[in-house]
Formats: C-alpha cells, sequence, structure tokens
C-alpha cells in the first residue's frame, strides 16, 4: 500500500496552514509500508482490521511512525511506534504516554488510546483519529487562545491528576530545576 499524501489545507480549517516544519521535527519519519510486518500487524490486532491506507504526519521529535490511518471498513485511527532498540529514549516516553493517556479519566478532551503494542523493541499507541492540524508557526493569536483555553481546562479536569500506573519510572525532561529558580 502506498503512501497518500495529506490533502492541502483549506480555508475553513480552524487550525490554520501550518507552515512547513525544520527536519527535526519528524519530517524524517518511516513510512507504514516502511514498518516491520510484524509491528504493522500488531496495530492491525489493536484496532481489529486492516489498514487501506496510510497518510504520515510531521511534527514531534522522533523519526518513528506517525500516521493517520483508514482501514477497510472505513474506521480511521492515528498510530505511532518507535523502535526502541534504535531509539531507547523515545521508547521510553512512548511507554509512558501509554500508562498516562490510559489513565485518563472520561471527558479528558483528548484522543483516546485505543490500545497499544509492544514487543520489547518496537513500541506502538494507536489512538482515536481526530480532524486538526498542528498550529501555524509562528502562532496566530486566535490559535494561540484556543489552545491555552484547552490547557486551562485540563488543567481543572486533572486536578487532583489521576494515578498513573505501568512505567517504573517517567523519562527526564530536564531544566525543570534551573527553571525554577530563574523564571
Amino acid at each position: 500500500m502506498g503512501q497518500r499524501k495529506a490533502d492541502p489545507p483549506t480555508p475553513a480549517e480552524p487550525w490554520g496552514t501550518p507552515l512547513p516544519l525544520p527536519s527535526h521535527t519528524g519530517s524524517r519519519r518511516i513510512t507504514w509500508d516502511a514498518l516491520p510486518r510484524s509491528v504493522a500487524a500488531g496495530i492491525e490486532r489493536v484496532l481489529g482490521g486492516t489498514v487501506a491506507m496510510a497518510t504520515s504526519r510531521q511534527g514531534g521529535f522522533s523519526d518513528g511512525l506517525a500516521v493517520r490511518l483508514r482501514l477497510t471498513d472505513g474506521r480511521g485511527a492515528f498510530a505511532k511506534a518507535v523502535d526502541s532498540t534504535a531509539a531507547p529514549t523515545v521508547g521510553e516516553f512512548h511507554r509512558r504516554e501509554i500508562a498516562v493517556a490510559g489513565a485518563l479519566p472520561p471527558g479528558v478532551p483528548a484522543p483516546r488510546l485505543l490500545g497499544s503494542f509492544d514487543d520489547g523493541a518496537w513500541v506502538a499507541l494507536v489512538f482515536e483519529d481526530i480532524e486538526g492540524a498542528l498550529p501555524a508557526q509562528p502562532w496566530r493569536e486566535p490559535e494561540l487562545e484556543r489552545v491555552l483555553d484547552a490547557l486551562t481546562g485540563l488543567a481543572d479536569t486533572l486536578t487532583p491528576a489521576p494515578a498513573i500506573g505501568g512505567a517504573e519510572r517517567a523519562p527526564r525532561l530536564g531544566g525543570w530545576t534551573r527553571l525554577a529558580h530563574s523564571p
């Protein structure tokens, strides 16, 4: 199955028209066709169906898979995957994201985690498919306001934070102590 280029943005898109992203933000994604067959089969098992079309997505910071999927029965999903032997830190982040996304309570305005696949090397997450696009760069004020409103709503909904099981330790992002002492 070949890759289909993303449809061009329409003027009615609420998120505007994103500019091309730098190469370090996921523009070197692996394609669905380049994914090991066992991983693709694991994603299809999570979905309970067969992928008919895959469209790679930009954004993010790994060279792993990030793809919108259309199944033969018409359902859609979003999947991302990484070879954790080649990118151990990204694999840790994916495993932690599985735990976090799985712990989100109902009503949180975030794509629902449909399931995951982890064979010890490859880690894949499968989410419900939602419409949208990355915000334009540089930010446009209406988009920024929408994101800030959503973050405020998430803070209200997720306080207190839900208990998160799974990953033994969270990946370290670093820099927080320095930021706390020098805002």
